[in-house]
C-alpha cells in the first residue's frame, strides 16, 4: 500500500501510522492471538496486548534511505528468501513500514497468514 502525505514534502510519521494500524487491528482477536495445537486440532489463544513483541510485528525498513518503487518491490519479492517466515509462537501477521520513498510516499507492507483470514474476510482489515 503506497500512501501520499497529507502535506506535500512532509513524510507520514512511521510511529503515527503504526499506532493507527495497530489500533484497528487489535479490534479483531486473531491479531492478538497465537495458534496452538492439540490432538483434536488447532486453536486460537489470546495474548495480552502488553505481552506482544511489537518489534517483531511492526518493523521499519529503509530508515535512512529513500528507495524507489522498484527497490521496495524487490524487497517485497525477496521477503520469502530472508528471515520473514512466520513464527508460530506469535500472532501470524506483521507490518513493514518504508517511511519515505524517493517519490515522497510511504509504503505499508502487510504480511498476514491465511489462517487469520483470506479473501472477503480480509476486507475488514
Amino acid at each position: 500500500l503506497y500512501l501520499k502525505p497529507n502535506i506535500p514534502g512532509e513524510p507520514i510519521s512511521p510511529e503515527k501510522l503504526k499506532n493507527v494500524v495497530l489500533e484497528r487491528l487489535f479490534t479483531m482477536p486473531r491479531f492478538y492471538s497465537r495458534i496452538y495445537f492439540k490432538r483434536s486440532g488447532a486453536y486460537w489463544e489470546p495474548i495480552p496486548l502488553d505481552q506482544l513483541d511489537m518489534s517483531y510485528h511492526a518493523r521499519i525498513v529503509f530508515e535512512n534511505e529513500t528507495p524507489t518503487v522498484e527497490q521496495v518491490e524487490d524487497f517485497i519479492g525477496g521477503m520469502a528468501d530472508r528471515e520473514w517466515a512466520m513464527d508460530l509462537t506469535k500472532p501470524l501477521w506483521r507490518m513493514i513500514i518504508v517511511p519515505r520513498m524517493a517519490d515522497g510516499r510511504t509504503a505499508l507492507i502487510s504480511q498476514i497468514s491465511h489462517t487469520i483470514g483470506d479473501g472477503i474476510s480480509q476486507i475488514e482489515v
